[in-house]
């Protein structure tokens, strides 16, 4: 008897809740230009993998940790954090520890954050953030910019922006779901 109960119990683990739904893994990739002064310096492929996305209580902890202690709170916040997906550009791997996702007239707006810079090259490695903003149309390619290492504040909108960032950038281009 305890035998069966424990197998019940088991087997009501791994069945979803009524109306709740699974998780919905979200992919895209991309053309990832790195520029220099003189132009793109490199080319390489960047692909995004989203697990889920931030709810509002992590949205508003982590506005709450920005406000306190800027990107060293968020950053330390963002370290504890589950992994929300994952970002590969090249070879290198960076566990992403945020994400939003907002509707805009013609698509997404995508913010996803690491809690580690996203090196593109070895000169990426201030202690801050990686930041990439992806823009998601309905019906073409879309674009963004990643920003392998930044501080960051919320706009007045609530937005996630990059704070006095003067490093290098790196364009997005043709990004696609998989």
């Amino acid at each position: 008897m305890r035998r069966l109960l424990a197998v019940a119990l088991l087997i009501m683990s791994c069945e979803p809740l009524p109306g709740a739904q699974g998780p919905s893994v979200q992919r895209y990739a991309a053309n990832a230009s790195v520029l220099n002064s003189s132009g793109p310096q490199e080319e390489t492929h960047l692909t995004v993998r989203i697990e889920h996305f931030a709810s509002k209580s992590d949205q508003d902890a982590l506005m709450a940790s920005l406000k306190r202690n800027g990107t060293p709170g968020a950053r330390l916040l963002l370290m504890k954090a589950f992994d929300a997906g994952l970002v590969r550009i090249g070879q290198r791997l960076v566990p992403i520890k945020y994400a939003t996702s907002r509707p805009t007239g013609q698509g997404r707006l995508l913010t996803l954050m690491t809690a580690e810079p996203i090196r593109v090259t070895d000169d990426d490695v201030r202690p801050e953030l990686g930041l990439i903003i992806l823009v998601i149309p309905d019906t073409e390619p879309g674009y963004g910019e990643l920003i392998p290492a930044t501080k960051v504040r919320f706009d007045p909108s609530g937005a996630i922006v990059t704070d006095n960032y003067r490093g290098r950038v790196i364009l997005l281009s043709n990004v696609t779901t998989e």
